[in-house]
């Protein structure tokens, strides 16, 4: 009985060595092709990217400085100028015709004062000689000194006279271009009104928000390359400002990077992107 018992348990065994089934190592072989694809995809994320935004280097609106009467304005939007060119012309009559009563002033003036001189000479003579009283002497310079003064206003006001005919004319401060006009002809003006909005896109600012840790690579005066996503294309720049201050909510920080654009390949209000790598 004991022996037969034995032979049983020992089959026993042995159907479980040989038919019991053993998935556990076929699930641990799979566990390391999911391991080797984790490298391709970490080095996929340290390429990050920027916003980038493309101003003008300059822009400004032009106003007039007069109250007056625009004769005519044949600008279009969009048109280029060079530094100095006439933009728009004011009505001058009434400012000329003011220069014109300042110069016969002035040449008045002038001759007063020339002839208080040379009565002050004659003058002095006679109170050498006795034959003219102290206060009659004193009198003939207070006439120079005030003939002198009565010169320089009136030069003053000529001064002031050209500069208001001259405002009739607006001319361009820079070279560029006309973003948007705000007068049309034979319109009345008064003194502080724009006339137009102009902008200087011969070089572009891009403007972008950029991590702090970037602080260690670029810095003023680094050349940098940015994409264009409107035109396609790929630009370089060179960093020309970075902000005083950074932003504790976004880790970010703003910088300015100087684009070349003399062939007017990118318009201003363009965006782009910066791509950047992210440090492990």
């Amino acid at each position: 009985m004991l022996k037969r018992t034995a032979i049983l348990s020992v089959v026993l065994c042995s159907g479980l060595i040989f038919s019991g089934e053993k998935p556990a190592p076929a699930e641990t072989a799979s566990a390391p092709a999911e391991t080797a694809s984790a490298p391709a995809a970490s080095a996929e994320q340290r390429t990050e990217v920027s916003k980038v935004v493309f101003y003008p280097i300059r822009e400004a609106i032009l106003a007039s400085r007069i109250d007056g009467v625009v004769l005519e304005n044949n600008l279009t939007l969009g048109q280029r100028f060079q530094a100095g060119e006439i933009l728009v012309k004011l009505d001058d009559t009434r400012f000329r015709v003011e220069l014109e009563r300042v110069k016969a002033l002035e040449k008045e003036s002038l001759a007063l004062s020339e002839f208080a001189k040379s009565a002050l000479v004659n003058q002095e003579d006679l109170f050498k000689q006795n034959l003219l009283s102290e206060l009659d002497f004193k009198k003939a310079k207070l006439d120079v000194e005030t003939s002198a003064a009565r010169l320089l206003a009136v030069r003053a006001n000529r001064t002031e006279a050209e500069n208001q005919l001259s405002y009739c004319v607006i001319r361009a401060p820079f070279p560029g271009r006309i973003e948007d006009i705000a007068t049309r002809s034979f319109e009345t003006l008064r003194a502080g009104q724009p006339l137009m909005r102009v902008i200087d896109d011969s070089k572009l600012k891009a403007l972008m928000f950029v991590p702090v840790y970037l602080l260690d690579s670029m810095k003023v005066g680094t050349e940098i390359e940015l994409y264009c996503t409107d035109t396609r294309k790929k630009v370089r720049g060179v960093i020309c400002e970075i902000a005083p201050r950074a932003d504790h909510r976004s880790g970010t920080i703003e910088m300015r990077a100087l684009v070349e654009n003399a062939g007017g390949a990118i318009t201003a209000g363009m965006v782009g992107e910066f791509y950047y790598a992210k440090p492990r």
